[in-house]
């Protein structure tokens, strides 16, 4: 890894901006899911209360470092350095989705 990688990413912390985009500069893989108009009004449940379900969803995933709602596109967007913690994350962002529709 070269110097300006580790140190971009020792420096990169997502707790210093919260509620800001603030995407990890090294994340080797990111994915986006779009979401139907369902869902966006009812992005609230999705997320969690101060961002607690996308919070349980990284921490859990394996080599997953940021989940965030871009609310301009309408999608969510997963980083991480881990291409299963990345799949993983997606299945559990799609479980959450379907759990909101059904209700």
């Amino acid at each position: 890894m070269a110097a300006t990688t580790y140190n971009a990413y020792n420096n990169w912390n997502n707790k210093l901006r919260p509620n800001v985009y603030n995407p990890p500069p090294t994340a080797k893989y990111v994915k986006s899911i779009g979401l139907d108009d369902y869902v966006l009004n009812n992005v609230g449940s999705l997320i969690g209360d101060k961002g607690k379900v996308f919070n349980a969803i990284t921490r859990n995933s394996k080599g997953m470092l940021y989940i965030w709602y871009n609310n301009e596109t309408n999608e969510v967007e997963m980083h991480g350095n881990s291409m299963r913690g990345v799949l993983y994350a997606t299945k559990k962002i799609k479980q959450r989705v379907e759990a909101i529709t059904k209700n």
